[in-house]
């Protein structure tokens, strides 16, 4: 009777059955409330690491197999990283914005990761072209340019392209 209870929740039109997505956007909802800004820079950055498992794997791709300057294949993996890493972000990570234009908020979104991808892209190419060791080991230059990146990113997705309607309201 106790599983009963916890899969299902009494409504005006009986029980309806909880799945799996519904406990965890309940779960997701409660941190939300208790731990505000710090669980969203947490999610923020569970999907940063899909972007970077992206980012990397097109960086191997490009530059690693495909013989690409190590400039244009971090290029290439910017652009692949951030438009897989907009996609989660809307779904997951800032869902309260899905409201606003998908367009407007993946330009903002471009626009603003483009400084955090300007630093990422700075740090990488210097160690790659300036230090012996990220010179052979250029997945390190890459991931550490990400690692120099993620702040801008974080506040610029949240204060800008994902900015509430209440908070663009107010702002």
């Amino acid at each position: 009777m106790g599983k009963a209870v916890q899969d299902s929740v009494a409504g005006k039109r009986g029980t309806i059955r909880l799945t799996p997505v519904h406990r965890l956007n309940g779960l997701k909802n409660r941190l939300e409330e208790r731990y505000g800004n710090l669980f969203e820079f947490a999610t923020f950055c569970l999907v940063g690491g899909t972007g970077t498992i992206v980012d990397l794997f097109c960086v191997f791709l490009a530059h690693g197999i495909l013989g690409f300057h190590f400039r244009l294949a971090r290029a290439i993996a910017f652009f692949f990283a951030m438009t897989s890493n907009f996609l989660l972000n809307r779904r997951f990570t800032f869902r309260g914005a899905r409201q606003g234009s998908f367009l407007k908020q993946y330009l903002i979104f471009c626009s603003v990761c483009s400084l955090g991808a300007g630093v990422n892209w700075v740090i990488s190419v210097y160690l790659h072209e300036n230090v012996e060791f990220f010179g052979r080991n250029y997945l390190l230059a890459a991931l550490t340019g990400i690692v120099g990146g993620l702040f801008i990113n974080f506040s610029g997705s949240k204060f800008l392209a994902f900015r509430r309607k209440r908070e663009r309201d107010e702002g």
